[in-house]
């Protein structure tokens, strides 16, 4: 007779518990972004709506390390609701707590499938938190102009 085995969500419940699970795997929240949700929380209300597959364990005791859970309304991981971004339930379930007119909600995010998107669906404002690229662009000509110049080729492909 075989002993049931844990489910996975309870064992990777016990290696959040226990720190065996390594930080990097769950990413770590910069001192300079726990001060600015700090500031933040002065005047607005916050709240995390995050895609997760993991139990939600392993990211609060991020959370708690960096000094920021008590500065959100709302902590909703997508792992605890079966849906991801941007399914509209999220964000509807998010806007209900704040009870608030949506035009006076925005919505922080980085990823633009599942932010963006998912916030302009529920009909909210939204920002694109992105690190500055290598190079912007207007058109895709444009690319070809930029690779060219960077290779030392003429309009043609060929070097110069």
């Amino acid at each position: 007779m075989s002993l049931p085995l844990p489910s996975v969500r309870h064992y990777l419940s016990t290696l959040a518990e226990t720190k065996a699970l390594p930080r990097s795997e769950l990413g770590t929240i910069p001192e300079t972004h726990a001060e600015a949700l700090q500031e933040l929380r002065q005047t607005h209300w916050l709240a995390v709506i995050s895609d997760i597959s993991s139990p939600s364990v392993l990211f609060l005791h991020e959370f708690e390390r960096a000094g920021v859970t008590d500065v959100f309304e709302l902590l909703l991981f997508s792992s605890e609701h079966g849906y991801v971004k941007p399914a509209s339930l999220l964000f509807q379930t998010a806007l209900s707590v704040f009870q608030e007119e949506r035009s006076k909600i925005v919505f922080a995010g980085d990823n633009f499938k599942r932010d963006i998107v998912g916030a302009k669906g529920g009909g909210l404002a939204e920002v694109r938190i992105k690190a500055q690229p290598d190079l912007i662009i207007k058109n895709l000509p444009e690319l070809l102009t930029e690779t060219r110049a960077k290779r030392g080729n003429d309009k043609n492909g060929h070097n110069t």
